[in-house]
């Protein structure tokens, strides 16, 4: 493999910060199965398990080329295994395809573990979803005493019931929701079963509630993005710039300059003029 300019060097690379050559090398032992590189980076820089090169994190070259310990290391690192790559093919698909039945395996066993379902096997979104959709708190109360694990269920395009509230600014289901252990921090899906599958891929909630569509159309749902960052969802620079928080961004710039760089997972970057601040 070639590496790339923007991975050759220590500036941050990605919504996470780790630096570009550490991304790099991450990727490169993954590639070849070199677990005690790979775990010496991951443990100087835990989130290197998911920064990414063009769409592409280290798991998918672990898996691509069979290295169980690779692949075993990555997952206890954080990885998903339900992952889909910029081909839109999931990593059990891939293994699988390319003969590494051991490894696809694993993906299997703890994508189980983890309660993690493809959008691709939902034939039918359940009905929580369209009632977090409408704002129908009476009947997502009543799902959720039937069946609390609901909070956390998908639609055919890999979207929460939360992630559904929130897009439609439902902010008594989202309290619901938070209540009753909803993650503040899941990751919308890419499925095919709606419209919105592709134009939410990669969203977590708070980036659903201040922008919309794929090329991230300001919607500037406030009122929400307070909600969920009162219950502790991300608050980074590209965050605080959509909010207008000049305090929070001055103290940051001025402490690590080199952050203006940082874009969240969604590729959405702070959109900051300091003139006059």
């Amino acid at each position: 493999m070639v590496k790339p300019r923007t991975l050759a060097g220590e500036l941050p690379h990605g919504p996470w910060s780790c630096r570009g050559c550490d991304v790099w090398d991450a990727i490169l032992a993954a590639a070849i199965g070199d677990v005690a590189t790979l775990g010496h980076l991951l443990n100087r820089d835990p989130n290197l398990y998911r920064a990414e090169y063009w769409y592409t994190q280290p798991i998918h070259f672990a898996v691509r080329e069979g290295h169980f310990e690779a692949v075993a290391l990555l997952l206890d690192a954080g990885a998903d295994p339900a992952a889909v790559g910029i081909g839109r093919e999931d990593l059990i698909t891939t293994a699988r395809d390319r003969g590494h039945e051991n490894v696809a395996k694993l993906l299997e066993d703890t994508r189980v573990d983890r309660g993690r379902i493809s959008p691709s096997e939902i034939s039918t979104d359940h009905p929580i979803l369209d009632a977090a959709a409408a704002g129908n708190v009476m009947s997502v109360r009543k799902m959720l005493d039937a069946d609390p694990l609901l909070s956390h269920c998908r639609d055919r395009a890999g979207g929460t019931p939360l992630h559904r509230a929130v897009a439609a600014s439902a902010r008594a289901v989202v309290e619901l929701l938070l209540d009753r252990g909803a993650n503040l921090h899941a990751i919308h899906g890419a499925g095919p079963g709606s419209e919105s599958g592709y134009a939410a891929a990669d969203f977590q909630p708070i980036d659903l509630a201040l922008w919309s569509g794929p090329f991230w159309g300001v919607r500037g749902d406030i009122d929400t993005a307070r909600l969920l960052i009162e219950r502790e969802a991300a608050y980074d620079l590209v965050i605080a710039s959509a909010l207008g928080d000049l305090a929070y961004v001055n103290r940051v710039l001025d402490e690590e300059p080199h952050r203006i760089v940082e874009k969240r997972a969604i590729r959405q970057a702070p959109v900051i003029d300091r003139r006059g601040v």
